[in-house]
């Protein structure tokens, strides 16, 4: 119980600003929760010794006399006594009168009578400020532009003068292309359709009216009448010769001849394994389709031909809701070497013409090869993946026949999308086969019974056993490191696995009976209630707080985080029978109607991974596996679980080779079997010993325990469908200012964890992974840099200072001396934008000076502190 008092102590001092005199030794459960209607007067009374009775007792006694039993108790508590003497009697007044607390729920959180009364009481508390060297930085003056843009090569000064001129002919809404609108889709033929502009029954005539109407900008031209003739000849030639062209073929000779692909510097030998199709082999099928269909003269010239193909390559590589636009690439474009153009006198007319030119060849040729020859889809990073369409349909049609066999599906009947169900299978592929992922069908919404079924399912979860979240483990891992460094001469034993079809082994059966029986304990009938919750104290005092309905506590611990406040919104209650829910939940696990590929079927064995209790079903079923068949390791050294993820880690060798052992096994009796292949471990003398752990992100050294991140998966790059046209600066700052994927907590930053090296190149690692989203936000947003390279470079600037004070908040939390690394973190963040902008020398161009005067500031600043 002291350790909950001392997290309560912690929590006043934040609403208050003051600290008790000191602990309490002897602590009980008195924090019983007060509605407004019952907090009781204010009381004047001496701050005395305590005796028995105390002015406060039997003020509370008298008050408290006609209520429930539970106030009865608490006014026989001496642990009132106790908390008047060492916390003062002022700040139990405080307690009582303005925010009674709760005790701390499994989660840390904390239950308070009213926020609004709380947020009135919090004292405004000035922000910590930064190392004032932090601050040091270049000031973007503007001969520095100058001298940027003069030492540029005379070619880009014609371009960009070329781009102002020109930037009233295209508007940038109408001139963007994706191969978003190719996703989860399918061809029922891998030849272009009967209707597509290019089939035989259409005239180049035809073809040309197309390309002439296709909107690139506001601005009309008069003038194309005198191209109609040339242009019209190149287009027969390409009509030819895309009937003759075999492009199934073509793709299938690259794919089978284990052809070596060069890609830059790095040559690639396609083997074709998994089925899927390497960038490599795509940009070849791509550059092989110029040079056989495409003719010349349709784009003038070498130069022309291969920005368009670099326009295919970029393409290939955009992640999902990223687009190109055309604008920069037609402007790249030389008119003058496209000799159909000639004949049109009038520039803006031959700009507007090409620009329509390659807005079409895209939009009707391009991107339809995509959609006969090609499937596309995103993984988990946004990042596309293709396949040929004849291999994904046979893929897919072998693992629904298989699925089929194993029973773990049965065809329902009727063939229609308009069928209720659940939602709809999504097929993504992975290394040895097939990955279901449930998606909701459109226009479908989720039901009440459902939300409430969510609900009691992650209470009951967390009620029984706890929060299993990534802010446990941290603290479960400082714990671990400090009784492994006070105990030397130890080794610590790791062991890492992960469940092998976590979702599809549920035994349905036995996970009904375990929640039937979890379900039982919370009796016959639930009481929901309204709760208003804030994330933490600057979100009451802020006011940003969300509505949220559980059922009521303490009769079932809220899903709510760590360190969040909340209280009841109402005094309203809905009574639910437990039986609904229960009911709602059955039908949920045995009534899984899904679609796949618009034929509905019933999934016999498991859940379904994506529906909306799945995660929390999963979680239940493999918490009780945890409490049945491996409670032995708990008490043997730390064992953590995040859904289907496991890690152990002890100093006794036995219980690490039993473990594995365990692992290796199973526990056939909930169907499930663990992932040899992912099974990681440093026991010397197994197949799977490796000298680093990866777990959750992280990898963990055994011999020092301590922690880096791991960024070796490609980060989410994601902006929008289209460039934004207006307020481009602002969605960069947006963008850039998500840290989330940086992981800027304690695995990383604790001192109790890692060693100041550790501390320091695991800044390094963030910052250069920070640098490539900042580069490839700038490749992607901005057309004209160096007009703007002022605001990129401030933004740039405040974003890592943001990034600094969120390193710091968590060093003073943890009272580590922050200051001691100052030097060493200030060149940090500006050599990491400088190692990484190098990979790209034409934005490089625009930065390098900026940053190498503030590395040179910084350095300065660095000795200065040293000294």
């Amino acid at each position: 119980m002291l350790g909950e008092f001392r997290e309560f102590v912690k929590f006043i001092h934040e609403v208050t600003g003051d600290y008790p005199v000191k602990l309490v030794e002897f602590f009980r459960d008195i924090f019983i929760y007060v509605c407004d209607d019952k907090i009781p007067p204010i009381f004047e009374y001496p701050c005395s010794a305590v005796t028995k009775p105390t002015p406060l007792t039997t003020s509370l006694e008298k008050y408290f006399t006609s209520q429930t039993n539970d106030f009865y108790e608490l006014t026989y508590n001496e642990g009132w006594d106790q908390l008047e003497e060492h916390l003062g009697p002022d700040l139990l007044r405080f307690c009582l009168t303005e925010c009674v607390f709760a005790r701390k729920t499994n989660a840390g959180a904390f239950m308070v009578s009213n926020l609004s009364n709380l947020r009135n009481k919090i004292p405004v508390n000035s922000s910590e400020k930064l190392n004032k060297c932090f601050y040091h930085t270049a000031k973007c003056q503007e001969e520095n532009t100058d001298v940027v843009v003069v030492s540029q090569d005379d070619k880009i000064r014609d371009w960009e003068k070329l781009q102002k001129n020109l930037i009233h002919l295209f508007c940038l809404e109408e001139i963007d292309i994706s191969t978003d609108a190719s996703l989860f889709k399918t061809s029922n033929s891998r030849k272009f359709p009967d209707s597509h502009i290019l089939v035989k029954k259409n005239s180049t005539t035809t073809i040309f009216s197309q390309v002439i109407n296709t909107r690139v900008g506001c601005n009309k031209i008069v003038e194309y009448e005198d191209c109609i003739e040339p242009l019209e000849l190149v287009l027969k030639k390409l009509k030819k010769a895309h009937s003759k062209y075999d492009y199934e073929k073509a793709l299938n000779r690259l794919t089978t001849s284990n052809a070596v692909v060069t890609s830059g510097e790095k040559t690639i030998k396609h083997h074709n394994s998994g089925n899927q199709l390497p960038l490599p082999v795509l940009k070849k099928y791509f550059t092989n389709i110029f040079n056989h269909v495409i003719p010349r003269e349709l784009f003038g010239s070498n130069k022309n031909k291969n920005t368009v193909i670099k326009v295919i390559c970029h393409l290939l590589e955009t992640p999902q809701y990223q687009s190109i636009n055309l604008k920069s690439y037609i402007l790249k474009m030389r008119v003058c070497e496209i000799r159909w153009l000639d004949s049109v006198k009038n520039s803006d007319a031959q700009w507007t013409i090409l620009g329509k030119l390659l807005k079409w060849f895209f939009k009707n040729y391009i991107l339809e090869i995509f959609r006969t020859q090609l499937y596309v889809m995103v993984t988990n990073s946004k990042k596309k993946i293709y396949f040929k369409q004849m291999d994904w349909q046979k893929l897919t049609a072998e693992f629904i026949k298989k699925m089929c066999q194993d029973k773990v599906i049965a065809r329902v009947n009727g063939v229609t999308t308009k069928v209720s169900c659940d939602g709809r299978w999504i097929l993504f592929p992975k290394k040895d086969g097939v990955r279901p992922i449930m998606s909701r069908v459109r226009g479908s919404e989720i039901g009440e019974y459902t939300k409430l079924a969510l609900c009691f399912l992650q209470q009951l979860l967390m009620t029984k056993y706890g929060e299993s979240g990534n802010q446990i483990f941290i603290e479960k891992w400082r714990n671990l490191v400090h009784k492994f460094r006070n105990e030397k001469n130890k080794t610590m034993y790791l062991v890492c696995c992960d469940i092998q079809n976590a979702y599809g082994s549920i035994d349905q059966n036995k996970l009904l009976a375990i929640v039937e029986s979890l379900a039982n304990s919370a009796g016959p009938q639930l009481n929901l209630k309204w709760y208003k919750i804030c994330k933490n104290i600057k979100a009451v005092k802020s006011d940003c707080s969300r509505s949220k309905k559980c059922f009521r506590y303490p009769d079932l611990e809220l899903p709510i985080r760590s360190k969040s406040i909340f209280s009841c919104r109402s005094d309203r209650v809905v009574k639910v029978r437990t039986k609904m829910l229960l009911r709602e939940i059955k039908k949920n696990v045995l009534m899984q109607n899904i679609l796949i590929l618009n034929q509905r079927y019933l999934l016999q064995k498991g859940i379904a991974q994506g529906a909306i209790l799945s995660t929390a079903l999963c979680d239940l079923y493999y918490a009780h596996m945890v409490e049945a068949n491996m409670a032995e390791f708990k008490d043997k050294g730390l064992l953590c679980r995040y859904v289907d993820d496991f890690l152990f880690a002890t100093e006794d060798k036995d219980s690490a080779e039993r473990f594995l052992q365990h692992v290796n096994k199973g526990c056939p009796d909930y169907n499930c079997s663990f992932n040899a292949a992912k099974t990681r471990t440093n026991l010397p003398g197994h197949e799977h010993t490796m000298n680093d752990i990866t777990y959750l992100g992280y990898n963990i050294h055994p011999k020092t325990l301590e922690v880096t991140s791991d960024f070796s998966k490609s980060p989410r790059y994601t902006t929008m469908l289209s460039k934004p046209r207006y307020q481009i600066l602002q969605t960069f700052r947006k963008r850039l200012s998500n840290l989330a994927s940086l992981k800027i907590d304690g695995m990383v930053l604790d001192p109790k964890i890692n060693s100041e090296d550790t501390i320091i190149h695991n800044v390094n690692c963030m910052f250069k992974r920070q640098a490539g989203r900042c580069l490839w936000l700038l490749s992607a947003l901005f057309d004209d840099i160096p007009s703007q390279r002022s605001e990129i470079f401030k933004i740039i600037r405040l974003n890592n200072l943001h990034i600094f004070r969120r390193m710091q908040r968590y060093f003073l939390t943890h009272e580590y001396n922050f200051e001691s690394l100052v030097p060493r973190l200030l060149v940090i963040p500006w050599k990491s934008y400088r190692q990484v902008f190098g990979k790209m020398p034409n934005i490089h161009v625009h930065f390098r000076s900026l940053f190498l005067k503030t590395i040179k500031m910084n350095e300065h600043a660095g000795a200065k502190l040293n000294q």
